[in-house]
């Protein structure tokens, strides 16, 4: 029996760091207006958090899903929950913790300050640079056309040093949410950029530096960390606009795949393969949960202009991503692929699953 909970503001509440913060309007919008989604993912007998259980039953509704007999809940509810209920947030921080004990929930499977403070580590993008090294340690980045460096810096003046480096470079707050925190610059820098930069430092300990890289698409692989090792769950092919999530392919693991080799023939499994490996090392048993793996298809940059080269980390989520969720309707939807996209129309974010062209 699971308690199921929708904090899309994990990643904003990852870089305050404080269990007393409160999310963005936008943010607690999106949370009122999608608490519904784990229904989706949730077990016979689970619940799941909402603000209005009337909204989100005609709200999953709306979907036609097959899915699950779980059980709407709203915070009045938590206090009548048993204590050994197992709680899955979309990602745990400090501030989901407090958010829900306050309310009343008394499970006594919650993790631990410490636990909060590992999976914060876990979750910066110093952690993913840190992969993104054993991965060139692993494998030939040159023969297998892949790309990808990234600088974690703690002072302004080897900061300054490694951009000018670079030429381009995207610049990147450690902990942030997708589409925030980051900014492109050249080798020369403006006294507003420099003082962000400082900022940034000053506030998180440190910024991130990689080569600007010219993207032609994203994706990523979606995996399960357990007691036994971090394991593969599929693949996520999805959009983004000026750096925000717009949207998931729905499809079977071998049309994805399909997708990204006639981009990039024969590299998917070794890459999937060697993160097994080397997330399982690192991740394992300091991290239970679901976490995806961002990683960008560019353009190819040498002078004969041949196939695009694979970025295979961008960053790590160390989360549940939109990406977990289009594996998870892919069933429960009577459609070969589809596509799937959260909308705004002034008032409500809404969850919308369409056919495709294919079907």
């Amino acid at each position: 029996m699971t308690l199921h909970v929708f904090n899309p503001e994990h990643d904003i509440a990852l870089a305050r760091n404080n269990k007393y913060f409160t999310a963005p309007t936008v943010a607690r919008r999106l949370r009122s207006d999608c608490g519904f989604l784990p229904s989706i993912w949730a077990g016979n007998g689970d619940y799941v958090l909402v603000n209005d259980v009337k909204e989100a039953q005609k709200s999953l509704s709306s979907l036609g899903l097959k899915t699950n007999d779980s059980t709407f809940v709203t915070y009045r509810d938590l206090s009548n929950l048993p204590t050994e209920i197992d709680v899955s947030p979309w990602g745990w921080d400090s501030s989901i913790a407090y958010q829900l004990k306050k309310n009343g929930l008394r499970s006594n499977k919650m993790p631990s300050d410490e636990c909060f403070n590992i999976i914060r580590g876990l979750s910066s993008r110093e952690f993913s640079s840190e992969i993104l090294r054993l991965l060139h340690d692993s494998i030939d980045f040159n023969k297998y056309g892949l790309v990808g460096n990234s600088t974690y810096e703690t002072e302004i003046s080897e900061t300054i040093s490694t951009i000018e480096r670079n030429r381009k470079s995207v610049l990147k707050e450690p902990w942030s949410c997708s589409g925030r925190g980051n900014r492109v610059v050249g080798a020369a820098l403006d006294t507003p950029t420099e003082n962000w930069i400082r900022n940034v430092i000053k506030n998180q300990g440190g910024i991130m530096i990689e080569p600007f890289y010219d993207k032609i698409a994203d994706f990523g692989m979606e995996f399960l960390s357990d007691i036994t090792g971090v394991h593969y769950r599929g693949l996520s092919i999805f959009t983004t606009s000026n750096g925000f999530y717009t949207g998931n392919l729905i499809a079977e693991d071998s049309y994805k795949e399909e997708i990204i080799e006639r981009m990039l023939p024969n590299k998917i499994p070794s890459i999937k393969d060697l993160l097994e490996e080397i997330l399982t090392d690192k991740i394992s048993k300091r991290y239970i949960g679901p976490l995806g793996v961002d990683m960008m298809i560019v353009k190819n940059y040498t002078k004969d202009n041949s196939s695009p080269f694979l970025h295979p980390m961008v960053e790590i989520n160390l989360r549940r991503t939109m990406g977990h969720v289009a594996i998870d309707i892919l069933h429960k939807v009577n459609l070969r692929t589809a596509s799937m996209h959260i909308g705004y129309d002034g008032q409500h974010y809404k969850l919308a699953i369409e056919p495709t062209q294919s079907n």
